[in-house]
């Protein structure tokens, strides 16, 4: 009987001890977060150039999403990160900054995000294929020297788009630039150059298929950036 009663025991508080443990993991502040691409392929740059990308991502979750550490698989790729709660719905982006100086052939970055997520690491990729070239080392110098772009000072609207892709350039006015759009696996799709920026450039999209682009902008005298949007086909 003494042992009957003791093996009731026992079940009973296995029992009591795993219900309490689903009523914490229930109660715990778990997030989501969504990215619009995990992935950033920058085709082929030069030995030296520095690319930025701004990863657009969404906080898909109940619960605000708080976002504690962002880092590179190496001190050439350098994230920022929003450091306040972005709240259920909010949408906000993490830029990553990645230096090829000393690389060469093919390269692969990881980028690891711890969260209030469940897993809590989130990775992001980089890569692409970094060319040398004889000249290599005072393009490097000068390229180098070139001022950072503000990811907030160019705009793309609509995004997504489904017929016209606006870039506001802007800020920018009077300076030359080369515009380019690669698909996710690198392959160019199209590409601008403009003598002389005014106020904005409109990309045709209507005859891109449904999926996720990365613009990718080099104005005189600054450094590369990307950018992400979608293409809604109709």
């Amino acid at each position: 009987m003494k042992q009957v009663i003791l093996l009731l025991v026992i079940v009973s508080t296995a029992i009591s001890i795993k219900a309490q443990s689903a009523l914490e993991k229930s109660d715990a502040s778990i997030a989501e977060i969504q990215f619009m691409e995990n992935t950033f392929n920058f085709g082929e740059i030069l030995q030296g150039e520095i690319v930025q990308n701004v990863f657009e991502f969404e906080n898909t979750g109940t619960e605000p999403l708080i976002i504690t550490n962002v880092k590179g698989s190496c001190g050439c790729t350098v994230p920022s990160w929003p450091k306040e709660p972005i709240l259920p719905g909010e949408k906000a982006s993490l830029l990553v900054e990645f230096n090829s100086a000393s690389k060469k052939g093919m390269q692969s970055k990881r980028v690891t995000i711890t969260a209030n997520t469940e897993p809590v690491n989130t990775y992001l990729t980089l890569k692409g294929k970094i060319l040398l070239k004889e000249e290599a080392e005072l393009l490097v110098e000068k390229r180098e020297k070139d001022e950072k772009i503000d990811p907030n000072s160019i705009q793309l609207f609509p995004n997504p788009s489904s017929s016209v892709l606006n870039i506001d350039l802007s800020e920018y006015k009077g300076k030359a630039a080369a515009v380019y759009v690669f698909d996710m696996n690198g392959q160019l799709k199209t590409f601008r150059t403009i003598p002389t920026i005014e106020d904005w450039l409109e990309i045709d999209v209507t005859e891109f298929p449904s999926a996720t682009y990365t613009l990718t902008i080099k104005i005189d005298g600054m450094q590369r950036l990307a950018k992400q949007f979608s293409v809604v086909a109709i």
